[in-house]
């Protein structure tokens, strides 16, 4: 009897999460088959006319970065690429037919592999249990949940969204992140309260291509422009 429920859980499971995970595009607010996207950061240099670009940002998630995409709209790579064009940062994903990541590598930036993550999920009730097994750091096991409409609402952190499934409340055991949307699902304004500091940014978003993607951003703190961020978008 045991053995028929575990099954019975098991193709539940298993026909259930054709539904549970949004598209990296769908989350991302990318539209149309996008193959890849191409982000940089520059400070602004603001004049009397007009603004314009000054130094490139570097960071691992704040610079010069790619993320590529297959053909069902899923994250395949995220690469981190120094001022020089050198890669300084790289990771690849795997997936199963459900969407759920199955895999992550970890590379050097001479494309050593740094260490591997294998990702394993069960059915529990309400939640998914996951069963985290990496190369470096060992097993760890955490529940996430997702909403009806396909949104991650748990994995530790708290996400809330709105009637649009934009993201606009993210709560950790450490600081609270807020956003706010127009009416085509672009962040307009972010609030990040940590324990020491609080950080209001503002967007304004001045080029589109012809998808409708944003592909130049402009992110004001107190009033005063600070940076430019420009993406380049392929498309299959």
């Amino acid at each position: 009897m045991k053995l028929i429920l575990l099954l019975l859980t098991t193709v539940m499971f298993v026909n259930c999460a054709n539904t549970i995970e949004r598209t990296t595009l769908e989350k991302k607010n990318l539209k149309g088959k996008v193959k890849s996207l191409h982000f940089k950061v520059f400070e602004v240099i603001e004049t009397d006319e007009e603004l314009r670009k000054g130094e490139e940002q570097s960071g691992l998630f704040f610079g010069n970065n790619m993320t590529k995409f297959d053909k069902r709209g899923y994250e395949t790579e995220y690469i981190v690429f120094k001022n020089n064009g050198d890669i300084d940062y790289h990771l690849t994903y795997n997936y199963n037919k459900q969407g759920l990541i199955t895999e992550e590598i970890e590379f050097y930036s001479d494309g050593e592999i740094k260490g591997k993550t294998s990702f394993n999920y069960t059915k529990k009730n309400d939640s998914i249990l996951v069963t985290k097994n990496n190369s470096n750091y060992g097993i760890k096991n955490y529940n996430i949940k997702y909403d009806e409409n396909k949104n991650l609402i748990f994995d530790g952190r708290t996400f809330k969204y709105d009637k649009n499934n934009n993201l606009i409340k993210e709560i950790t055991e450490y600081d609270t992140t807020t956003r706010e949307y127009d009416a085509d699902g672009n962040m307009i304004k972010k609030i990040y309260k940590g324990t020491i500091t609080t950080i209001i940014s503002e967007f304004k978003y001045t080029d589109f291509d012809k998808m409708g993607n944003w592909v130049k951003q402009i992110e004001f703190r107190k009033g005063k422009a600070r940076f430019i961020c420009e993406r380049k978008i392929e498309y299959y």
